[in-house]
């Protein structure tokens, strides 16, 4: 990531936005934005909300603004040394390279969390794959042995069918012969000479 692409985030853990405007930055290279910084450093005596160092010295937190004017970058350093402005430069190199490797430290916890929640979820979807299929496999077995059991022992009658033959109005009710595995009925004619009765003399 090229210096002119990368943005400076606050290191507050409940803020993590962009920063602009007015910052205040910490001689434990940490950066906040305003709203955060003035909260953090209004405090006596002042310690870094990201690694909580004490902060107690006169220049260990100081506010600054980001995108200063022309008259003031013409001004800052022309009373001073080339040995101090290099000094000063390859400090201000050192804090911007702390602040990506910050981000980017930040960055890696946070993928880990979500691999962390992914695994989570993978699991317990596994999990509910394999009680699906458990249960899968039970209601196939319990399928086949309920069909495997209807096809062993069907349901007989103990009794023959057949059609019933329609007996006329005149025909008497039916008997059980003398065998007992028959029956006989007796006709119209039979029935006439059956029941015939002689008037005694």
């Amino acid at each position: 990531m090229s210096a002119s692409k990368f943005t400076l985030l606050c290191n507050s853990n409940k803020c993590r936005s962009k920063l602009s405007g007015f910052t205040w930055v910490t001689a434990c290279s940490h950066v906040f934005c305003d709203q955060h910084g003035s909260e953090a450093f209004s405090r006596t005596p002042a310690t870094c909300p990201a690694c909580s160092s004490m902060l107690s010295g006169k220049l260990d937190v100081f506010r600054i603004e980001l995108a200063p004017s022309e008259q003031y970058k013409a001004m800052v350093l022309v009373r001073l040394q080339p040995e101090t402005v290099l000094e000063i430069s390859h400090k201000a190199l050192d804090f911007w390279a702390t602040s990506v490797l910050t981000f980017n430290f930040y960055i890696l916890q946070v993928l880990e969390e979500y691999k962390r929640r992914h695994n989570e979820v993978l699991e317990r979807l596994n999990e509910q794959n394999r009680q699906y299929q458990k249960l899968q496999g039970l209601l196939d077995s319990l399928r086949m042995h309920t069909l495997g059991k209807g096809e062993k022992d069907p349901i007989s009658h103990p009794f023959t069918t057949g059609l019933v033959k329609q007996r006329s109005p005149h025909s008497s009710p039916s008997f059980p012969a003398p065998e007992g595995d028959r029956f006989f009925s007796l006709g119209p004619e039979n029935a006439k000479t059956f029941f015939q009765f002689s008037t005694p003399t």
